[in-house]
């Protein structure tokens, strides 16, 4: 699957690496990092490409921002004061 915006197109992969749902959960986390960034085309995804690894970046910001991120337990703003604390 892919998934564009204003920059680029991103592939999402969903089903090509197994049951984790990390690409799978690329949309989910990318509206997040939107919302926390503010900005349409979060730039720790332009870092990734600048390095070459989209993929890499998409897995990335599926695992943590699509998954980890909308687990239940802790408010948005705790979880992020448990990762800079961390």
């Amino acid at each position: 699957m892919w998934i564009g915006d204003k920059k680029g197109m991103y592939r999402t992969m969903a089903g090509d690496h197994g049951s984790d749902g990390n690409f799978s959960n690329f949309p989910r986390g990318l509206r997040l990092l939107q919302k926390l960034a503010g900005v349409d085309r979060p730039a720790v995804l332009d870092l990734f490409e600048s390095v070459g690894e989209q993929e890499f970046g998409a897995a990335a910001a599926g695992f943590v921002y699509g998954g980890v991120y909308h687990r239940t337990g802790l408010s948005l703003q705790e979880r992020q004061f448990a990762t800079i604390g961390g």
